[in-house]
């Protein structure tokens, strides 16, 4: 996805497949702590190219955040951020990160 940002040609019988799995990883089952890292990262990384998965980034909000890590979280929040969803975003810091700073 950043390959094709910067410019390279990434071929869509590439990209597209790619994007698929990322989808299926977000929406897939988490039964311990890597499995809901994965899921927040595919979250992150559809919303990065342009593709959020709403639904799974509102279930993981609501429902599994207080067993995510704090990194987990800011990747949560980046997909909220790049999703257009600033104050969802801000929201989702701990308390120890001042929010006016984040633009």
């Amino acid at each position: 996805m950043e390959a094709r940002k910067a410019g390279y040609e990434i071929p869509d019988r590439v990209y597209n497949p790619m994007i698929r799995a990322l989808r299926s990883h977000a929406k897939a089952y988490s039964r311990n702590d890597w499995e809901l890292q994965i899921k927040t990262y595919a979250c992150y990384v559809l919303a990065a190219a342009g593709r959020p998965e709403k639904s799974t980034m509102l279930y993981l909000k609501n429902n599994e955040l207080k067993d995510m890590s704090d990194y987990s979280h800011y990747q949560l929040a980046g997909a909220f951020a790049l999703s257009g969803d600033i104050n969802t975003a801000r929201s989702l810091f701990p308390t120890t990160v001042r929010t006016q700073d984040v633009k």
